[in-house]
């Protein structure tokens, strides 16, 4: 808690903060015995092996202003949460901010598998969470875990996520959804209303974020080599992924840039998406080892850019890929392409083929217009196995980039 003392010299009002807590302090401030409205630890390093427990309403989380002055790493050995809300809570816990603090998951001094780890900071079911000017740095396995046990109006800001051994933000519904299809979609509860925004993602192992949500926003982020080092499941993928059950999305204006092959020759798209309503609109998304944009038993997506400079550029497979790739994944259907750049791909421009799936369902309702498909080495288009409600219409192949 920050105590003011005040002093009146020569007519000027003078304000100047007490010492902040000490560690214990810190973590009684946190829980639902402290008091105040702000719980603000002093510069320094503290190492931490018990959980810090959110056990209170309207309060404020906080480092020294100074970038990366405070840090809490997990200790070595430790397998719990930094920090986690108390849950279940009645009343549920409301408007709790973290600001200008660096969470630390010392992935060097904790190398046991990567499952046996909590996220770096747990959160089941606080309404209304901020996370402004934290980083998030080398955690054994997820950086920032959003569980839907209750948990909704998230926003991340000014944020730095750093070589996570998986995911820098992940959010799921409770419970194990390990095969969760679209179907099962209704019966589970996600964490609604996530801005994500101005932030770096950096050197994750799978996707950046990973994410079962609805009512998300992802805007003004870097995102560069994600879904770097796959070996832990084997796959390739995009350096985010919103999967089967995300709803109502918005991707824009965000850089995804340089995906590498992992060494076990699993490639990085730019954007995976397997959810619905989703508009992807004014990202730049280049030099990725695989696709640029990939969708996959997605329905009502918009891709739209808005100048030259946005678009899929130079990825070592198509610029935008559509699939449907399994008969347990909603038919992938109603997708408007209006005004798109895909430039300079080593593959295709837009690419879809679904022929392989059994039954096969072809992908219908397809919108390609007004867009930017030249200089890619195979083609400005490869489709197989499309429905009957296609159009393509004053779409450029040359001349337009």
């Amino acid at each position: 808690m920050r105590i003011l003392s005040i002093s009146v010299l020569s007519g000027l009002l003078f304000i100047q903060p007490a010492a902040a807590l000490t560690f214990q302090d810190f973590v009684q401030c946190v829980g639902a015995t402290g008091t105040g409205a702000v719980c603000q630890l002093d510069a320094g390093l503290y190492p931490v092996s018990q959980t810090i427990v959110i056990g209170r309403s309207n309060i404020s989380i906080e480092g020294t202003s100074s970038s990366g002055g405070t840090t809490l790493q997990r200790a070595s050995g430790f397998l719990g949460p930094l920090f986690q809300d108390n849950w279940p809570s009645t009343p549920p816990i409301i408007s709790v901010t973290f600001q200008n603090l660096t969470i630390d998951g010392n992935r060097a001094n904790n190398l046991a598998v990567w499952s046996l780890y909590s996220p770096e900071v747990s959160i089941f079911g606080i309404k209304g969470m901020q996370f402004l000017n934290c980083s998030f740095v080398n955690s054994p396995n997820i950086g920032l875990g959003l569980y839907g046990g209750g948990t909704s109006g998230v926003v991340v800001d000014h944020c730095y996520f750093a070589n996570p051994v998986i995911y820098g933000l992940w959010s799921d519904a409770l419970g194990d959804n390990s095969g969760i299809t679209y179907q099962e979609c209704p019966k589970k509860h996600f964490v609604d209303h996530v801005i994500v925004e101005n932030s770096q993602f950096v050197n994750a192992g799978e996707p950046a974020i990973l994410g079962e949500m609805t009512n998300v926003w992802i805007l003004h982020n870097v995102f560069t080599n994600n879904h770097s080092n796959s070996i832990p499941f084997g796959d390739s993928g995009g350096q985010i992924d919103l999967t089967v059950c995300t709803n109502n999305a918005v991707i824009w204006k965000n850089t995804f840039q340089n995906g590498s092959a992992s060494s076990n020759g699993q490639t990085a798209d730019g954007i995976e998406l397997h959810g619905t309503n989703t508009s992807v609109i004014d990202n730049i998304v280049n030099n990725n080892s695989g696709g640029g944009i990939t969708m996959d038993g997605v329905q009502d997506i918009f891709v739209a850019d808005s100048n030259s400079s946005q678009g899929s550029f130079a990825n070592s497979h198509s610029g935008i890929e559509i699939g449907h790739s399994s008969p347990s994944f909603r038919r992938t259907d109603w997708i408007v392409i209006d005004s798109a750049n895909s430039v300079g791909n080593q593959e295709w421009g837009i690419w879809s083929d679904t022929s392989n799936t059994t039954p096969t369902q072809p992908v219908n309702h397809l919108v390609v217009t007004n867009s930017c498909l030249s200089e890619n080495v195979l083609g400005p288009t490869y489709f197989k196995n499309l429905g009957p409600d296609i159009t393509m219409l004053d779409n450029l192949v040359s001349g337009c980039k």
